[in-house]
């Protein structure tokens, strides 16, 4: 009987009102969260490429401590078509700045995703409140140490980087090179 009860259940989940994505926000750098931080989670549709995702789902958490910040977003699975895309998308704000945000996909749900992510953000240049990104706790142990500013490096606020002195570099030594090759030819001759 209880076998039976327990079968009921599980059997009982796929027709459930509602299903969920859960995980964890967090970023690489060592700073601290200021306490104003706001953390905000989307359930998005990113099926059509040149359309703005559709969001199905989202949780906005004010005080959320320390990275990893769990979160779990609750969606209607009969809004889910198995043919299309989904992807988990957040962002960290303070005082109304962005700091930092989600620069990849985090496909979940359809075509062999899973409904659990490790969202891994990054920071996002700062505007209006100097630089600042977070707060970075100093000393060590659970005494001693103030806090100090920090700023995050400067990528643009797609959270991309800027790759042209790469390439500038990159044709300085291509030109050495051919000005080495082109000698190398004419001694020969």
């Amino acid at each position: 009987m209880l076998l039976a009860a327990s079968y009921g259940s599980v059997a009982a989940a796929p027709n459930a009102a509602t299903a969920s994505v859960t995980g964890t926000v967090s970023y690489l750098q060592r700073v601290a969260l200021s306490p104003t931080a706001v953390v905000s989670v989307r359930l998005v549709d990113v099926s059509l490429a040149d359309a703005p995702a559709t969001v199905l789902a989202s949780q906005t958490i004010t005080d959320p401590g320390q990275v990893p910040v769990a979160f779990e977003l609750t969606y209607d699975p009969s809004k889910i078509d198995e043919r299309m895309s989904y992807a988990v998308r957040a962002e960290i704000r303070a005082a109304g700045q962005l700091l930092f945000t989600t620069d990849q996909s985090y496909p979940v749900i359809t075509k062999g995703n899973p409904n659990m992510v490790a969202l891994v953000l990054v920071a996002v240049s700062g505007s209006g409140n100097g630089g600042s990104m977070a707060t970075s706790r100093s000393g060590s142990g659970m005494s001693g140490g103030g806090t100090t500013m920090s700023s995050a490096p400067n990528l643009p606020a797609t959270g991309s980087l800027d790759l042209s002195p790469l390439w500038f570099a990159a044709a300085a030594v291509l030109l050495l090179f051919s000005g080495w090759l082109l000698r190398r030819r004419t001694a020969h001759s």
